[in-house]
């Protein structure tokens, strides 16, 4: 049985990711700060990757956000830490940000940490340890611009690995 996610559900999900930004960067920053969040499948065709609409997506899809931050405030922005939200049923796929991740979040979208995240476990002896947290747990990445001037774009990319579908 092949599972798909509807073109409905789907456009809903990125809905969502867009609000959650929308929300992060209002709280920190002036409302001319303009973010679009764009979605493909990643693809192998004809021995080239292809990036294709994101319509319907099956476990095993890599999926490709494009989140582009354009300063329309009049001014220079200081410091923005723009944040996308990995969506449940997806992982982040390692070394695929563009540009490198500064912090995360395994938790939630106000405890982020350096990445990548390490977790201290207890051994079956009984002794502590650290271990990177799993590609799975992340459900938020965060980048940091030093200085974005104004009517200047960003363009910030993340893959994701589709791991169940819902429907």
């Amino acid at each position: 049985m092949k599972y798909t996610q509807t073109n409905k559900t789907l456009r809903l999900t990125i809905a969502l990711i867009v609000i959650l930004i929308s929300f992060n960067s209002a709280r920190s920053q002036n409302s001319n700060l303009v973010s679009e969040l764009k979605a493909f499948k990643a693809e192998m065709v004809n021995g080239k990757e292809k990036l294709t609409e994101a319509d319907k997506v099956s476990p095993g899809d890599i999926i490709e956000y494009q989140l582009t931050y354009q300063n329309k405030t009049g001014d220079e922005i200081k410091n923005l830490k723009p944040v996308l939200p990995i969506p449940f049923g997806t992982e982040l796929v390692e070394n695929t940000t563009s540009p490198k991740i500064d912090d995360a979040s395994i938790s939630n979208e106000t405890s982020f940490k350096g990445y990548p995240i390490m977790k201290e476990v207890t051994l079956p002896n009984g002794s502590k340890t650290k271990i990177k947290a799993a590609a799975k747990e992340y459900r938020y990445i965060r980048w940091t611009v030093d200085s974005m001037k104004n009517n200047e774009s960003k363009l910030f990319k993340v893959r994701v690995k589709v791991i169940e579908v819902k429907q």
